[in-house]
């Protein structure tokens, strides 16, 4: 099961960045975000601690560039993208795994048989696990999670967020008109201004 997961998502995904996609939060770019994680955390499972994509891709090209000879040329860019998402991947189940498991741990000792809204939360705001594979991790040690307290507690804090950044802004300061004053004739031929101001006194000065 693992290795055809592997397979079939290292090669959709250097079909998918082979056409311009990148690794993103929004349609295809989070497609192609989720096949390279996927691929990685079933290395991971299989017992593979190393990275493993450039291991994986390079055999996949070989395999692909006789009908995709795109694939070969472009694949220093192809490669520099998928590597350097697994690369982050691997930064955010090293920080956050640990603190899944122990939640996931409390919950089984305590008798639940759901992650809790806050759990999924707090390893989504600090360590930046996605609420996909936080799901997709409770399910593979048979707990549910609290997907509306999460979405709840997301809510809430976009509309703090939101909140704070109305508090900072501030009405813009209308900015004062001047009238230019007015010569007169008197004033022409000695230099003086209608308007009412004086001279400085010189011990001002």
């Amino acid at each position: 099961m693992h290795l055809r997961v592997i397979s079939d998502h290292v090669r959709s995904s250097l079909m998918l960045i082979g056409d311009g996609v990148t690794p993103g939060n929004e349609g295809r770019g989070y497609v192609l975000r989720r096949l390279l994680r996927r691929a990685v955390r079933a290395m991971r499972l299989l017992g593979y601690e190393d990275p493993s994509l450039p291991e994986l891709l390079p055999i996949s090209r070989d395999l692909m560039k006789a009908s995709y000879p795109e694939l070969g040329t472009g694949f220093d860019r192809i490669s520099q993208i998928a590597y350097a998402e697994e690369e982050a991947f691997r930064r955010t189940l090293s920080a956050g795994t640990t603190i899944l498991d122990v939640a996931v741990e409390a919950t089984k000792k305590a008798g639940g048989q759901q992650l809790s809204g806050g759990d999924a939360f707090k390893l989504h705001d600090t360590y930046g696990f996605p609420i996909d594979l936080t799901l997709e991790m409770a399910s593979e040690q048979g707990l549910k999670v609290d997907e509306d307290g999460f979405r709840k507690l997301m809510t809430e804090q976009r509309e703090r967020a939101l909140g704070r950044t109305r508090g900072r802004r501030r009405p813009a300061t209308p900015t004062p008109r001047f009238s230019a004053p007015r010569w007169t004739n008197t004033a022409r031929r000695t230099g003086w201004l209608t308007a009412p101001w004086r001279p400085i006194p010189r011990c001002w000065r």
